[in-house]
């Protein structure tokens, strides 16, 4: 069954958080101060959003695919969420 948010309702705001995100960082800057707006922006998400782990996942889907672009293609597993902080770590 196909769902439509109500605009303004929790859901539909977590996405169009989520969009603006994508939108922001999709295309990795190699530098420090890049890195530090992003992870801060995940955790202000995620400390609004991260109760649920559909949220989580996103946080750590967007961060993924950030690391994975500045590491040249080459994975890394995404170890843990506390409370908004994240840890990488190669496979």
């Amino acid at each position: 069954m196909a769902v439509k948010f109500q605009k303004g309702s929790k859901e539909w705001m977590m996405f169009n958080e989520f969009w603006k995100m994508c939108q922001n960082y999709w295309e990795p800057e190699d530098d420090d101060l890049y890195m530090e707006e992003v992870l801060s922006e995940v955790k202000k998400f995620g400390e609004k959003y991260g109760e649920t782990a559909f949220a989580k996942g996103l946080c750590f889907a967007l961060l993924d695919h950030v690391d994975e672009q500045l590491r040249g293609g080459k994975p890394r597993k995404i170890e843990t969420w506390r409370g908004g902080n994240v840890r990488l770590e190669s496979i």
